[in-house]
């Protein structure tokens, strides 16, 4: 059974745990996530709150297993930015389309009008995940990645 709740501070130990098992993974499909492992538990106390963002884990057995957050930027309040880790051994189990729904959910209840997700374009699986869920490419442009840049695509859901 799969629990999707609101993180809390004390769930550090078991994100970081998923944090490393996926910024190493070959080919990377979360490298930008390794400045927040440095972070450590001050990332998600400074994550923005109430209508600024919303921040969920998954559970599997009482086992963090996946996370996923909407980001509000304050310049452009109809938009969120979208965030989803999943452990890879847990990619099959529709984990990411159930915690996508939840925070869709949250999202038109704050009357944002768009989701935005930005995706290494050789990240195919994460590609796929987001087409899936009828995000539509708007546009490529290259991102920092270890020294040199590096082409991410921008897919883009209307709510």
């Amino acid at each position: 059974m799969i629990e999707i709740r609101e993180v809390h501070v004390n769930d550090w130990e078991d994100i970081k745990n998923l944090l490393e098992s996926v910024v190493h993974e070959v080919p990377p499909v979360a490298v930008e996530l390794e400045p927040l492992i440095m972070k450590g538990e001050r990332w998600l106390r400074d994550f923005p709150k109430g209508d600024a963002g919303l921040f969920v884990v998954a559970e599997v057995n009482k086992k963090i297993v996946a996370f996923c957050y909407l980001a509000v930027p304050k310049f452009y309040r109809p938009v969120a930015y979208i965030g989803i880790v999943v452990a890879k051994e847990h990619r099959k189990e529709d984990i990411g389309i159930q915690m996508f729904y939840h925070v869709a959910e949250w999202a038109s209840s704050q009357h944002l009008e768009y989701i935005i997700a930005d995706v290494w374009s050789w990240n195919l699986k994460s590609l796929k995940f987001f087409e899936k869920m009828d995000f539509i490419e708007k546009t490529r442009f290259k991102d920092k990645f270890k020294g040199g840049e590096e082409e991410k695509v921008r897919l883009v859901k209307k709510l």
